[in-house]
This record gives structure tokens, C-alpha cells and sequence, in this order.
């Protein structure tokens, strides 16, 4: 018997994958746990889930370079980093705000590769990034009844920036021929050991335990959303062109923005400018997914 994997159309495969993804912001509204500690559960889950499957797998796959292990950790502390300020963007103002900051991952990731990698920019990108900044501003601008929301949008955007330097250290993992679950092997514990880390040092975070009604949303989020979500992508990894891919990771904020709304009824706090700014950096997003690679 085929599995879904080699039934579903792999295009409607990574949609439905996008869409596993949006649901990550709508589940940090349903768990009480504070940023950190949704994080640290989320991550120390999903990173025993790692251990088990490359353990009971295949051993090697916990093998790996001091080189390319040094970067899987450096990779994994941004994405911890990342992970915080975007449930914390939420915490602070709304799911709708902290995708809307998410949005700009893409175009960080144009203007930060370049100096990475030292060569020069590419004139459409900066471009697009200036677009860009023009949908943010429209946000950051908007005035919604939603409380903080440049606070939120502001730590969103640090957010997005990490998220694109992860995604540049991961793909320099990718060229090195590391299998995707050798770097999640990795990566995940290095953000679960972030979480914990700020847990102990910022005043403001506190160590806490899930209550019984955080358990069906966090094993949703670590178990699905986590270590189901990344093993199903670094399969499609192997069959999707960058082109493909692209195009429909940067329609996460918009699946997220309609089950907000559908959920918590957030459209009824933000205004027409809000949504016209993240209609622009959506617009930048495809635009830019268009061009050659």
C-alpha cells in the first residue's frame, strides 16, 4: 500500500505543510505557558522525537563533522532565538501582528545572504526590501485597538531577521550533505537548550510546567508541527524546486491571518491599513520567490 507521502501531489503535499505550519502561532494562543517555556517544552519534545527516529532508523544519521556540527548549533541557538520572539511578538499584541512580521522573513534573508556570503546585492532585492519596508511601516502605522502592536510587530521583525540567518546557516548544511535529520538531530536541542538558557538569565521569563489543558495543543505543536512538519519537508526537499518551495512558504502569514481571524475574530482590532501592509509584504514575498534563484 502507497503511503500519503507518494499519493498526494507533491505541490498540494507542501501546502498542506505550510498550512501545518501556520498553525503554530494559533496553538501558542491556547497553551498558558510563557514564550520561554512554551519554547523549552516544545523543543525538548521534539528533540527526543529526533534522537529516537535517527537512533532507531539509522545510527549514523547522529553522525556528523565538528565543522558542520558547529554550525548545526549555531543555527539551532538562532532558530531557539527566533522561536521566542515570535510566540513572544505574540504574547505581546496577537497572532495577526507576529505573522505580519514573520512575512519579512524572505527579504532578510535577500539582504543578509549577500553579506554572509560577500558578494554583492542584487538591485531587485534591495528593491523588494524597500517595498518591504513600506508594508511594515504600514502596519507599525496602523492604528488598531490591538495593545502593543509596535512592540509586537517591532520584536516580530528581529524574529524574521534570525529566521533568515537559520535558514542561510542551514542551507550552508544542506550543500555540505548533512540529511535533514541529522541537522534537526542538532538544531533542536540547541534551541531547547536557548530556551533554557534565558529562562535562567532574563528576569522575565519563569521556568514552568505545562497544565493539563496545554497538553493536546504542545504535543500538536512539538509532534506535528515540529518534528512531523521538518521530516516531511526535508522530503519534499529532494523532489520541489526552490522556485516551488518559496512561493508557498511565503503564504504562511496569510493562512495564519484568516484562522486568527476565524478563531479569535482578530479582524475585528485591526484596520484596512493593517491588512493592506501585509498584502504588500505578501506581494514583495511572490515577487521575489519569482525571480531566478
Amino acid at each position: 500500500m502507497q503511503s500519503a507521502c507518494q499519493i498526494l501531489p507533491r505541490f498540494l503535499q507542501l501546502n498542506l505543510l505550510v498550512l501545518l505550519w501556520s498553525l503554530t502561532g494559533i496553538l501558542g494562543e491556547y497553551l498558558s505557558l510563557e514564550p520561554a517555556a512554551l519554547v523549552f517544552w516544545r523543543t525538548a519534545i521534539a528533540s527526543g522525537m529526533f534522537y529516537f527516529f535517527c537512533r532507531l532508523k539509522e545510527p549514523h544519521l547522529l553522525r556528523i563533522s565538528r565543522k558542520n556540527l558547529f554550525t548545526a548549533l549555531i543555527a539551532g541557538f538562532l532558530l531557539g532565538v527566533h522561536w521566542l520572539c515570535f510566540f513572544g511578538a505574540i504574547a505581546v499584541s496577537n497572532v495577526s501582528i507576529g505573522l505580519a512580521g514573520f512575512a519579512s522573513t524572505a527579504l532578510f534573508t535577500a539582504l543578509l545572504e549577500p553579506l554572509i556570503e560577500k558578494r554583492r546585492p542584487n538591485p531587485s532585492h534591495l528593491t523588494l526590501a524597500a517595498v518591504v519596508v513600506l508594508g511594515i511601516a504600514l502596519i507599525g502605522g496602523a492604528k488598531t485597538s490591538v495593545p502593543n502592536s509596535v512592540l509586537g510587530l517591532s520584536i516580530a521583525l528581529v524574529g524574521a531577521a534570525l529566521a533568515a540567518a537559520y535558514s542561510i546557516l542551514s542551507k550552508n548544511l544542506v550543500v555540505a550533505a548533512v540529511p535533514g535529520p541529522t541537522m534537526m538531530a542538532y538544531q533542536i536541542p540547541a534551541a531547547c537548550l536557548t530556551s533554557l538558557l534565558a529562562i535562567l538569565v532574563i528576569p522575565a521569563f519563569d521556568f514552568q510546567l505545562p497544565q493539563s489543558t496545554d497538553w493536546i495543543p504542545l504535543l500538536i505543536l512539538a509532534l506535528a508541527c515540529t518534528f512531523g512538519a521538518y521530516l516531511w519537508f526535508a522530503r519534499l526537499l529532494k523532489h520541489l524546486s526552490a522556485y516551488t518551495i518559496n512561493l508557498a512558504i511565503n503564504f504562511e502569514p496569510v493562512y495564519g491571518f484568516l484562522m486568527a481571524a476565524a478563531l479569535f475574530h482578530e479582524h475585528q482590532a485591526l484596520t484596512p491599513t493593517f491588512y493592506l501592509g501585509a498584502v504588500v509584504i505578501v506581494i514583495a514575498n511572490v515577487l521575489h520567490s519569482r525571480q531566478p534563484q
